[in-house]
């Protein structure tokens, strides 16, 4: 009896770091297979101006839209040793991919914020005003990589919420993570190449 006891043990022994093994592995798996994972968004609004005043009168107007923007990260990209467990301690250690914020699309219909058309002048008309919007998006985009204020703001919102998504979900594994986030320089690096 104390034989079969003291063999069972020393299976046991074997047996549970490879079911704790098999269970970070699916764990691993599962957070890959997600791929992108959005965890902020943002509108922005963009106002245009046409103003044009001359002998036959004045044209001032004003038009707004949003542009939209969102924080992700990708997860296709993990790999196995990004997740360092210590199965003694419960803990993880997440590496994960960097948060990366982009544009992604804006209204098609702009909104008329002021109107002033005086004298013998007329409304603008539909391709003045795309003429104006395409400005507009061109005005959005270079504000958009020269100034990381939008950048910044978006994804530290996102990267706020990746840490307690993440750290939740480990929680509920019976782990104490610890949220690291991989260099984003690189990865703007290749984005631009």
């Amino acid at each position: 009896m104390l034989k079969n006891c003291i063999l069972f043990c020393g299976l046991m022994v074997f047996l549970l770091p490879s079911c704790s093994k098999s269970g970070n592995t699916e764990l691993y798996q599962e957070i890959k297979s997600v791929d992108k994972m959005v965890f902020a968004k943002m509108a922005i609004t963009k106002t245009v101006y046409n103003n044009q005043d001359n002998i036959l009168g004045k044209r001032f107007t004003a038009y707004s839209y949003d542009t939209y923007s969102r924080a992700y990260i990708d997860l296709s990209s993990l790999q196995t040793e990004d997740l360092v467990f210590d199965d003694k301690a419960k803990t993880v250690k997440v590496f994960l991919p960097p948060v990366v914020a982009e544009l992604t699309g804006r209204d098609v219909e702009m909104r008329e914020v002021y109107k002033n058309v005086t004298g013998l002048r007329t409304q603008l008309d539909e391709k003045e005003i795309t003429n104006l919007k395409e400005e507009g998006n061109k005005s959005l985009k270079k504000e958009w990589e020269e100034n990381p204020m939008f950048k910044t703001h978006l994804i530290d919102a996102a990267k706020r919420k990746v840490r307690k998504y993440f750290e939740s979900i480990f929680e509920a594994n019976g782990y104490i993570a610890s949220i690291e986030f991989k260099n984003s320089d690189k990865v703007e690096h290749e984005k631009n190449n």
